[in-house]
């Protein structure tokens, strides 16, 4: 399946699946950050949902 560009990433992309337009259930699921050539980073959802788990890898505070 063909990813979507971060900058094209709505809350609604991280919420159905592309497939077949059904929720995502909370906590399931493998994310991959790459670019044409590389991989940079897999994750998982276990515990957070889409919504709540991918911006997390974003948040420049000290705490985040």
């Amino acid at each position: 399946m063909q990813g979507i560009p971060l900058s094209d990433i709505r809350i609604k992309d991280l919420v159905f699946n592309r497939l077949d337009g059904e929720p995502i259930r909370t906590g399931c699921g493998v994310y991959i950050f790459k670019n044409f050539e590389r991989t940079y980073y897999v994750g998982n959802c276990v515990a957070r949902n889409f919504v709540e788990r991918i911006p997390a890898h974003f948040d420049i505070r000290p705490v985040g």
